[in-house]
């Protein structure tokens, strides 16, 4: 799975707010992870799970927190998330 740059994301702000973060990856999810078949993972009741823990006050920290708790929920070892000063691996669950 590969997700793309907030930049190629959001290109006409600087810097989007935590809130668009969180729903860009969570849809980047839903439209392109093609083992939903395969897990009884209900994908909607994860987003309502997580998406009211971030607000426009969460910082860089806890927005990656959140997100990595997030794509844990797939116990899927092929996911990874980064940013300039942090990673989260998929691997690190199993």
């Amino acid at each position: 799975m590969t997700l793309i740059s907030c930049d190629a994301i959001f290109p006409d702000k600087t810097e989007p707010s935590p809130v668009e973060v969180f729903d860009e990856l969570w849809n980047g999810v839903n439209k392109r992870y093609v083992c939903f078949s395969n897990t009884d993972v209900d994908w909607d009741a994860v987003y309502a799970k997580y998406r009211g823990q971030i607000s426009d006050e969460t910082n860089e920290d806890q927005l990656f927190s959140v997100c990595c708790e997030m794509l844990a929920e797939l116990n899927e070892g092929h996911i990874s998330l980064q940013t300039e000063t942090r990673q989260w691996s998929g691997y690190q669950n199993d």
